[in-house]
């Protein structure tokens, strides 16, 4: 399982979610299978952009979750190992498409599933960002989850038609939690910033919900605290800025983990209509690249080797 927590605000939209695979254990409990699987993929649409982000069955016929989604996304199958492709798709989704094909497939996915296989929790796929609609810039929150747990009927729900999103703050999560929960972190977001019309302080509101979700992670064994935190910003021109988070950092921080005396840190999917980049390990400069009008930004740290500006490969994964 994982959390998922999504904000948005004027212009702005947020999505920070954790990174930690768990497997049933002896009893009730659960142990580590993956610490830094990958659970998120960021969509250019013909229409928008979005961050969508999955919590339950963490693989899909034998593949991770997240490539099952890339490739119904961008409808390519990614074999083995991808860290950056070009090429372009002439029949490219919409965002409303995108999420719709998302719901029809996991349906056909869970049906063809025994029991057994399922996941004892619930399955959602959380879904941020804007899409443009009659000319406008909307904001979209969307979650798309099972019935129940082990159903396979699954439902789309979304944000209030009146939110007053030009004005206010919203975060949802996935899979539910408490409305005392999602209340405590609205305040702390208010309470933070200047007032309910100015725009978002974007790293206050990121910290408040890394904060809220390594709070969730030190109650359960099955939420980790290491997050790919992602912010879609169009105050100016839209722009889309992806940050691994490692525990105990905050947004503003190096955004990197250690190993073996090398620091590095990760990035998720990114799809859009002409470029595809796969779950990667980086080191440098990070990524900066346009998609039409949208600038997206892989934030990674500094390179750790004199007179090389920047070292990337894809992220080996973990298969079950």
């Amino acid at each position: 399982m994982t959390l998922i927590l999504n904000g948005l605000g004027p212009y702005s939209a947020y999505q920070v979610s954790d990174r930690l695979v768990t497997i049933r254990a002896c009893g009730n409990g659960a142990k580590e299978f993956d610490a830094f699987s990958n659970k998120t993929v960021v969509f250019r649409g013909a229409d928008g952009i979005i961050s969508i982000s999955y919590t339950g069955l963490a693989f899909i016929r034998k593949k991770p979750t997240d490539q099952w989604m890339a490739e119904i996304l961008s409808g390519r199958v990614h074999q083995g190992a991808i860290a950056f492709h070009s090429g372009g798709n002439g029949n490219w989704p919409k965002i409303s498409e995108a999420v719709y094909r998302l719901k029809e497939e996991i349906c056909k996915e869970f049906r063809r599933l025994k029991m057994r296989h399922r996941p004892t929790s619930s399955h959602g796929i959380s879904i941020v960002g804007w899409h443009e609609k009659k000319s406008r810039l909307r904001p979209i929150s969307i979650i798309i989850h099972n019935k129940y747990a082990n159903h396979s009927e699954f439902l789309i729900k979304k944000m209030s038609r009146y939110y007053q999103w030009d004005k206010t703050y919203s975060v949802c999560a996935a899979p539910p939690q408490s409305r005392t929960f999602i209340r405590s972190i609205v305040s702390n977001i208010e309470e933070s910033m200047p007032g309910k019309d100015a725009y978002f302080l974007d790293t206050k509101m990121v910290n408040t919900l890394l904060s809220a979700l390594r709070y969730k992670a030190g109650l359960s064994d099955v939420i980790g605290a290491d997050a790919m935190a992602i912010f879609i910003d169009l105050k100016n021109e839209p722009e889309v800025t992806i940050k691994y988070v490692p525990k105990e950092q905050e947004i503003g921080g190096d955004s990197a983990t250690e190993c073996s005396g090398f620091v590095y840190a990760f990035s998720p999917w990114v799809i859009t209509p002409n470029h595809t980049m796969g779950p990667t390990v980086m080191q440098g400069s990070g990524w900066e690249f346009k998609s039409g009008n949208v600038k997206i930004i892989v934030k990674c740290p500094a390179s750790t080797v004199d007179g090389i500006k920047s070292r990337f490969s894809s992220q080996p994964r973990r298969l079950f």
